[in-house]
């Protein structure tokens, strides 16, 4: 259960990098 909630921050973290970075990938 952790791993998943883990992972859920870390993709939503990413996703908002990506939307305020758009160049970076």
């Amino acid at each position: 259960m952790y791993q998943i909630e883990n992972f859920n921050k870390s993709f939503k973290l990413c996703t908002t990098i990506k939307r305020e970075k758009p160049l970076i990938t």
